[in-house]
């Protein structure tokens, strides 16, 4: 008896995970696609929104934090920044926190073409884009609000 119980809830724990794994990378590739597509609007529907620390909520209206998302968009553009395409590479919980979605971006900036890695944390409220290294400009396509617009 005890071993029945053992395998069913083993077989419902790796369907759970399954399913959060299933609807992380959903989120993930619909914000990119939103992007790639120049679909402003939906990207940001995707994000978590927040003013300086993620774990606080935003202080802006949601009419004036689409308005800021939309002017650092408009930055990203005047800097010749597109994202033109998006390979997800993994989907993984650590320790039981959310689910992080590791992707390879194809980037243009002036025409100059690179790849880079970028790590999406999908929370209940929205995702959370762990800023990479290797792409300066992520910062104005996220969700934090108190970035300065400035070269």
């Amino acid at each position: 008896m005890k071993n029945i119980l053992l395998i069913t809830l083993l077989s419902l724990s790796i369907i759970v995970v399954g399913c959060a794994s299933n609807d992380a990378k959903d989120s993930v590739e619909n914000y990119y696609t939103a992007l790639v597509n120049e679909e402003y609007d939906k990207a940001f529907n995707q994000l978590l929104i927040f003013d300086e620390h993620y774990d606080k909520e935003s202080t802006l209206s949601e009419s004036e934090a689409k308005k800021r998302f939309l002017e650092k968009i408009s930055y990203l553009e005047e800097k010749g920044y597109q994202l033109n395409d998006f390979e997800i590479q993994d989907v993984r919980t650590d320790d039981g926190g959310p689910p992080l979605v590791e992707s390879v971006l194809t980037i243009e900036v002036n025409g100059d073409e690179k790849k880079v890695k970028e790590l999406i944390q999908v929370t209940e409220n929205g995702l959370f884009v762990d800023l990479s290294e290797e792409d300066k400009y992520a910062h104005y396509r996220d969700g934090k609000m108190s970035v300065s617009i400035k070269d």
